[in-house]
């Protein structure tokens, strides 16, 4: 009975994966936050934002995104005023993202 509920408690976790984008900005410069849109056409849509954890001179940040993410292009701006931004495709695979700004 134990061991059933301990392969329970675990599969349970692999029910609830998730998918992630992970990135680093070298050097992260004065930015703190970044943002993930959803490219559908000529519009973006907002889907979540994060902040950048400073490693020495890089910045570093992580989007975990549901299992029923959708498959297509997205974008990730770092900088609002000068349109910084990276595109990614998103393929449900864990994406490591670099930039050099």
């Amino acid at each position: 009975m134990k061991n059933l509920l301990i392969l329970f408690f675990f599969l349970s976790f692999s029910l609830h994966a998730q998918y992630s984008v992970k990135g680093t900005l070298n050097p992260v410069k004065k930015y703190s936050w970044v943002l993930l849109y959803k490219v559908e056409g000529a519009k973006q849509v907002f889907i979540k934002n994060t902040q950048i954890e400073t490693e020495g001179n890089t910045g570093v940040f992580k989007f975990n995104l549901p299992k029923d993410t959708k498959i297509g292009s997205y974008r990730i701006t770092y900088d609002l005023k000068s349109d910084g931004f990276i595109a990614v495709s998103y393929t449900h695979l864990t994406l490591p993202t670099k930039r050099i700004v």
